[in-house]
Protein backbone atom coordinates (compact mmCIF):
# COMPACT_ATOMS: atom_id res chain seq x y z
CA UNK A 1 0.00 0.00 0.00
CA UNK A 2 1.36 3.43 -0.95
CA UNK A 3 1.95 5.63 2.06
CA UNK A 4 0.10 8.94 1.98
CA UNK A 5 2.13 12.09 1.77
CA UNK A 6 2.27 14.18 4.91
CA UNK A 7 1.34 17.91 4.76
CA UNK A 8 4.98 19.08 4.81
CA UNK A 9 5.79 16.60 2.05
CA UNK A 10 2.98 17.96 -0.09
CA UNK A 11 4.34 21.45 0.51
CA UNK A 12 7.82 20.39 -0.56
CA UNK A 13 6.52 18.67 -3.67
CA UNK A 14 4.33 21.62 -4.72
CA UNK A 15 7.09 24.16 -4.07
CA UNK A 16 9.62 22.11 -6.01
CA UNK A 17 7.21 21.70 -8.96
CA UNK A 18 6.29 25.39 -9.09
CA UNK A 19 9.91 26.51 -8.93
CA UNK A 20 10.85 23.97 -11.57
CA UNK A 21 8.18 25.28 -13.93
CA UNK A 22 9.22 28.88 -13.24
CA UNK A 23 12.87 28.08 -13.91
CA UNK A 24 11.94 26.33 -17.15
CA UNK A 25 9.93 29.37 -18.32
CA UNK A 26 12.67 31.83 -17.35
CA UNK A 27 15.30 29.64 -18.99
CA UNK A 28 13.31 29.57 -22.21
CA UNK A 29 12.95 33.35 -22.17
CA UNK A 30 16.69 33.79 -21.60
CA UNK A 31 17.36 31.40 -24.45
CA UNK A 32 15.17 33.46 -26.77
CA UNK A 33 17.01 36.61 -25.69
CA UNK A 34 20.38 35.04 -26.51
CA UNK A 35 21.66 35.24 -22.93
CA UNK A 36 22.89 31.63 -22.82
CA UNK A 37 24.92 32.00 -25.99
CA UNK A 38 26.47 35.18 -24.57
CA UNK A 39 27.78 33.25 -21.57
CA UNK A 40 29.52 30.87 -23.96
CA UNK A 41 31.12 33.65 -26.02
CA UNK A 42 33.21 36.32 -24.23
CA UNK A 43 32.97 38.71 -27.20
CA UNK A 44 29.19 38.44 -27.30
CA UNK A 45 29.00 38.81 -23.52
CA UNK A 46 31.08 41.97 -23.67
CA UNK A 47 29.01 43.37 -26.54
CA UNK A 48 25.79 42.65 -24.68
CA UNK A 49 27.00 44.81 -21.80
CA UNK A 50 28.49 47.68 -23.82
CA UNK A 51 25.29 47.97 -25.88
CA UNK A 52 23.46 49.16 -22.75
CA UNK A 53 25.61 52.32 -22.57
CA UNK A 54 25.50 54.09 -19.21
CA UNK A 55 23.61 51.13 -17.74
CA UNK A 56 26.56 48.81 -18.42
CA UNK A 57 27.52 48.42 -14.72
CA UNK A 58 23.94 47.44 -13.78
CA UNK A 59 23.74 45.09 -16.75
CA UNK A 60 26.98 43.44 -15.70
CA UNK A 61 25.79 43.10 -12.10
CA UNK A 62 22.64 41.36 -13.26
CA UNK A 63 24.42 39.01 -15.65
CA UNK A 64 27.07 38.18 -13.05
CA UNK A 65 24.39 37.36 -10.46
CA UNK A 66 22.45 35.29 -13.00
CA UNK A 67 25.59 33.32 -13.82
CA UNK A 68 25.80 32.21 -10.17
CA UNK A 69 22.13 31.20 -10.02
CA UNK A 70 22.51 29.22 -13.25
CA UNK A 71 25.25 27.15 -11.65
CA UNK A 72 26.26 24.92 -14.59
CA UNK A 73 27.32 27.98 -16.60
CA UNK A 74 31.06 28.63 -16.09
CA UNK A 75 31.76 32.12 -14.82
CA UNK A 76 35.53 32.49 -14.77
CA UNK A 77 35.72 34.72 -17.82
CA UNK A 78 33.03 37.09 -16.53
CA UNK A 79 35.50 38.40 -13.94
CA UNK A 80 38.05 39.09 -16.64
CA UNK A 81 35.41 40.86 -18.74
CA UNK A 82 34.75 43.18 -15.77
CA UNK A 83 38.43 44.12 -15.74
CA UNK A 84 38.42 44.77 -19.47
CA UNK A 85 35.27 46.91 -19.37
CA UNK A 86 35.67 48.80 -16.10
CA UNK A 87 39.34 48.46 -15.15
CA UNK A 88 40.84 46.42 -12.33
CA UNK A 89 39.44 48.45 -9.41
CA UNK A 90 35.84 49.08 -10.46
CA UNK A 91 35.78 45.74 -12.23
CA UNK A 92 36.51 43.99 -8.93
CA UNK A 93 33.75 46.00 -7.21
CA UNK A 94 31.13 45.14 -9.82
CA UNK A 95 32.21 41.51 -10.09
CA UNK A 96 32.11 41.06 -6.30
CA UNK A 97 28.72 42.76 -6.08
CA UNK A 98 27.26 40.50 -8.74
CA UNK A 99 28.68 37.40 -7.08
CA UNK A 100 27.28 38.46 -3.71
CA UNK A 101 23.80 39.04 -5.13
CA UNK A 102 23.83 35.79 -7.08
CA UNK A 103 25.18 33.69 -4.21
CA UNK A 104 22.57 35.10 -1.81
CA UNK A 105 19.73 34.39 -4.23
CA UNK A 106 21.00 30.90 -5.06
CA UNK A 107 21.52 29.99 -1.39
CA UNK A 108 18.10 31.21 -0.28
CA UNK A 109 16.42 29.57 -3.27
CA UNK A 110 18.21 26.29 -2.57
CA UNK A 111 17.25 26.41 1.10
CA UNK A 112 13.63 27.34 0.46
CA UNK A 113 13.05 24.65 -2.14
CA UNK A 114 15.70 22.08 -1.30
CA UNK A 115 15.53 21.72 2.48
CA UNK A 116 11.92 20.48 2.61
CA UNK A 117 12.79 18.04 -0.16
CA UNK A 118 15.87 16.83 1.74
CA UNK A 119 13.85 16.30 4.93
CA UNK A 120 11.38 14.28 2.89
CA UNK A 121 13.91 12.07 1.11
CA UNK A 122 16.58 11.69 3.80
CA UNK A 123 16.10 9.89 7.10
CA UNK A 124 16.68 11.69 10.43
CA UNK A 125 19.67 9.43 11.09
CA UNK A 126 21.30 10.49 7.83
CA UNK A 127 20.53 14.16 8.50
CA UNK A 128 22.51 13.95 11.73
CA UNK A 129 25.64 13.42 9.65
CA UNK A 130 25.46 16.97 8.26
CA UNK A 131 25.29 18.50 11.75
CA UNK A 132 28.98 19.22 11.21
CA UNK A 133 27.94 22.26 9.19
CA UNK A 134 26.49 23.86 12.33
CA UNK A 135 29.97 24.14 13.81
CA UNK A 136 31.72 27.49 13.74
CA UNK A 137 34.78 25.99 12.11
CA UNK A 138 32.79 25.44 8.93
CA UNK A 139 33.42 29.14 8.23
CA UNK A 140 36.99 28.20 7.32
CA UNK A 141 35.88 25.17 5.32
CA UNK A 142 33.61 27.34 3.16
CA UNK A 143 36.31 30.01 2.96
CA UNK A 144 38.89 27.51 1.70
CA UNK A 145 36.53 25.95 -0.85
CA UNK A 146 35.70 29.33 -2.35
CA UNK A 147 39.34 30.39 -2.26
CA UNK A 148 40.54 27.47 -4.42
CA UNK A 149 40.60 28.46 -8.12
CA UNK A 150 38.62 26.28 -10.49
CA UNK A 151 36.36 24.76 -7.82
CA UNK A 152 32.67 24.66 -8.89
CA UNK A 153 31.68 27.37 -6.40
CA UNK A 154 28.20 28.00 -7.77
CA UNK A 155 27.28 24.33 -7.38
CA UNK A 156 28.81 24.44 -3.88
CA UNK A 157 26.44 27.29 -3.02
CA UNK A 158 23.44 25.05 -3.61
CA UNK A 159 25.11 22.23 -1.68
CA UNK A 160 25.66 24.39 1.40
CA UNK A 161 22.07 25.64 1.14
CA UNK A 162 21.00 22.07 1.89
CA UNK A 163 23.03 21.93 5.11
CA UNK A 164 22.33 23.54 8.50
CA UNK A 165 25.04 26.22 8.03
CA UNK A 166 23.64 29.69 8.91
CA UNK A 167 23.14 32.00 5.94
CA UNK A 168 25.38 34.83 7.17
CA UNK A 169 28.23 32.48 8.05
CA UNK A 170 28.08 31.07 4.54
CA UNK A 171 27.74 34.52 2.98
CA UNK A 172 30.79 36.09 4.61
CA UNK A 173 32.97 32.97 4.32
CA UNK A 174 32.16 32.48 0.64
CA UNK A 175 32.52 36.13 -0.33
CA UNK A 176 35.80 36.60 1.54
CA UNK A 177 37.08 33.37 0.01
CA UNK A 178 36.06 34.50 -3.47
CA UNK A 179 37.45 38.02 -3.12
CA UNK A 180 41.17 37.35 -3.85
CA UNK A 181 40.35 35.33 -6.97
CA UNK A 182 37.85 37.92 -8.18
CA UNK A 183 40.38 40.72 -7.75
CA UNK A 184 43.04 38.73 -9.59
CA UNK A 185 40.66 37.90 -12.44
CA UNK A 186 39.60 41.50 -12.96
CA UNK A 187 43.15 42.81 -12.82
CA UNK A 188 44.23 39.99 -15.14
CA UNK A 189 41.53 41.07 -17.60
CA UNK A 190 42.67 44.66 -17.33
CA UNK A 191 46.34 43.66 -17.78
CA UNK A 192 45.46 41.51 -20.80
CA UNK A 193 43.49 44.37 -22.36
CA UNK A 194 46.30 46.87 -21.72
CA UNK A 195 49.01 44.44 -22.82
CA UNK A 196 50.66 44.37 -19.38
CA UNK A 197 52.09 40.87 -19.78
CA UNK A 198 54.35 40.84 -16.67
CA UNK A 199 51.33 41.57 -14.44
CA UNK A 200 49.21 39.01 -16.25
CA UNK A 201 51.92 36.35 -15.90
CA UNK A 202 52.43 37.15 -12.20
CA UNK A 203 48.70 36.84 -11.42
CA UNK A 204 48.54 33.54 -13.30
CA UNK A 205 51.42 32.16 -11.22
CA UNK A 206 49.69 33.21 -7.98
CA UNK A 207 46.48 31.44 -9.04
CA UNK A 208 48.40 28.23 -9.77
CA UNK A 209 50.18 28.35 -6.38
CA UNK A 210 46.90 28.86 -4.49
CA UNK A 211 45.35 25.96 -6.43
CA UNK A 212 48.21 23.60 -5.54
CA UNK A 213 48.20 24.57 -1.85
CA UNK A 214 44.40 24.25 -1.63
CA UNK A 215 44.42 20.76 -3.12
CA UNK A 216 47.34 19.66 -0.92
CA UNK A 217 45.71 20.72 2.37
CA UNK A 218 42.02 20.05 1.68
CA UNK A 219 41.91 16.76 3.67
CA UNK A 220 43.61 18.33 6.70
CA UNK A 221 41.09 21.16 6.70
CA UNK A 222 38.11 18.79 6.56
CA UNK A 223 39.58 16.73 9.41
CA UNK A 224 40.12 19.89 11.47
CA UNK A 225 36.47 20.94 10.98
CA UNK A 226 35.22 17.47 11.94
CA UNK A 227 37.30 17.52 15.11
CA UNK A 228 35.91 20.90 16.25
CA UNK A 229 32.84 21.73 18.24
Amino acid sequence: MVERLKPHQWGALISFTLVGLLCFWLGYQLYLMGIFSAYADPKQFRQLITDTGSYAPLTYLGLQALQVILAPIPGEFTGSIAGILFGGGWGAVYATGGLALGASAAFLLGRWVGMPLVRWLVSPEQLKRVKIFERKRTFWLVFAIFLIPGFPKDVATYFFALTPIPFWRFFWASQLGRLPGTIMLTYAGDALFEGNWPLFAGLTIIVVIVLIVGIAYRKRLIAWVQAGE
